[in-house]
């Protein structure tokens, strides 16, 4: 009878201990969902090396189209340091006089380069080494106008590029071959105008340079027939929509055939040349 006893204490202590062990647990976890839960704070590790410049303004230089261009550019990723969601920080604004001094400094450092440039073009064109082509395309690189002329090229300023390659074609200390791509220049951007008459202009310009000067260089040998093919394309073109043009045209044709085909023959041949180069320049003629 006493083991008896014994044996329901122990039970019941036993079952008393598992009550009280369940119950702490419960609590334990009812109070861990109350307490607010501690986020870490994610740290920019772009922060140190921002300490330099606080700012937020970074500097680059880049060449571009040989335009040494400058650009700075502003950055706000790692501005704020201590930033929230309810409070920011404006960026900083500069005064007159630190943005006079930073447009000082950004002109002097466009002017470094330049001079620098023209420095190392200055040794490549008297570099004896170098075979006469490689010379040759710097001494066009070394012109300034015609450096002028391709960057407004490039950003499609065509009034000024134009005005660019005609003071090169004009400059007697422009080598030929300078002057042959200055003209080139202009009749690319005669079509991109769609301006045919300036594209003629140019391409006379073109044959008389090929014919007085030596651009044997280019594989272009001195013919002076090619100014009078030129002209005979452009009238040919006009003779599309003007009568007297179109006659014209029919007479060099007989004159051409030396009688040897009719007026009518002459005309049909006519008719075939203004399709043909109306055809060829359609871009610039629609």
């Amino acid at each position: 009878m006493d083991n008896r006893n014994t044996l329901i204490a122990i039970s019941l202590c036993f079952l008393f201990l598992c009550l009280v062990f369940a119950g702490v647990r419960g609590c334990t976890k009812n109070s861990d969902s109350k307490l607010p839960k501690i986020e870490k704070k994610q740290v920019n590790t772009t922060t140190a090396q921002n300490e330099k410049d606080k700012t937020g303004y970074s500097h680059s230089y880049d060449s571009g189209a040989n335009t040494g261009y400058y650009s700075t550019s502003y950055s706000s990723d790692n501005y704020y340091e201590d930033a929230d969601d309810t409070h920011t920080t404006p960026p900083a604004i500069l005064s007159k006089s630190e943005k006079e001094a930073m447009e000082r400094k950004r002109q002097a450092k466009k002017e470094k380069i330049r001079k620098a440039a023209i420095e190392w073009l200055k040794q490549k064109t008297s570099n004896t080494a170098l075979c006469q082509q490689t010379i040759e395309r710097y001494k066009v690189k070394s012109h300034q106008g015609f450096a002028n002329g391709t960057v407004a090229l490039r950003n499609k300023d065509y009034k000024t590029a134009l005005n660019y390659f005609n003071q090169t074609v004009k400059d007697p200390e422009a080598t030929a071959i300078t002057k042959y791509f200055a003209i080139n220049n202009m009749m690319i951007i005669a079509q991109r105008m769609k301006d045919i008459e300036l594209y003629f202009i140019a391409a006379r310009m073109n044959a008389a340079l090929c014919a007085k000067e030596d651009l044997t260089l280019l594989g272009i040998q001195k013919n002076s027939n090619h100014l009078e093919w030129v002209n005979r394309v452009e009238k040919t073109i006009k003779a599309r929509n003007d009568k007297t043009a179109f006659q014209e045209c029919v007479q060099a044709k007989l004159d051409e055939y030396q009688s040897s085909i009719d007026r009518s023959e002459a005309e049909i041949k006519v008719r075939e040349e203004i399709e043909y180069y109306t055809e060829l320049y359609k871009e610039m003629l629609e």
